[in-house]
């Protein structure tokens, strides 16, 4: 008795006697494109949006969302329980604050700013030595008065303000004009 085997598991691989088709998306070929194009659409309705309000001030819930950030960041490198991110994000409000002076819009405090700038810049330098991110009593009172008067900057900028002064800060880094580590504007 002989039998002719088809292929299987102990024997030669079985021929296909289907012609191939290519995997087809059940909801069609433009699934996925379609899917492209409802984020692209929700992008262009974001971009709209700023364009639409760029040169409007923030609102109170994006002022809130935007300090709270910094705030808290702060109150961590005040409880000596900072990371270098945390040191960063603090560092980059003062920074953006001191643009922003400079740009007009309370140029009076650029002392406190540059103040703000040197207890950051030693907190930058104790971190990087002992570990811990921290200021002293004045770089302290220095920064909660640099991050005081960046909330009230922060009432009477718009967004194309804040894209303007972003611009600045990375035309700085890219020519070398930043003399201490890590972006700040010192």
């Amino acid at each position: 008795m002989s039998s002719k085997r088809n292929g299987g598991a102990h024997g030669a691989k079985k021929k296909r006697n289907k012609t191939y088709k290519p995997y087809q998306p059940k909801h069609g070929v433009m699934a996925g494109g379609m899917i492209a194009l409802a984020e692209n659409q929700e992008r262009v309705g974001q971009v709209a949006a700023f364009i639409e309000n760029h040169d409007k001030p923030y609102s109170e819930d994006d002022l809130s969302d935007l300090a709270r950030t910094y705030w808290l960041a702060f109150d961590q490198l005040k409880m000596g329980a900072a990371t270098e991110e945390i040191w960063s994000t603090v560092c980059a409000s003062i920074n953006m604050a001191t643009l922003l002076c400079e740009r007009g819009i309370g140029e009076e405090h650029l002392p406190v700013m540059s103040l703000a700038l040197d207890a950051m810049f030693s907190a930058q330098q104790r971190g990087e030595r002992v570990g811990a991110y921290r200021l002293d009593g004045d770089g302290l009172r220095a920064v909660t008065e640099a991050l005081q008067i960046h909330d009230e900057q922060m009432r009477h900028v718009t967004p194309i303000d804040i894209m303007r002064a972003d611009d600045e800060r990375i035309r700085r880094e890219r020519d070398g004009e930043i003399r201490t580590a890590k972006g700040s504007l010192h």
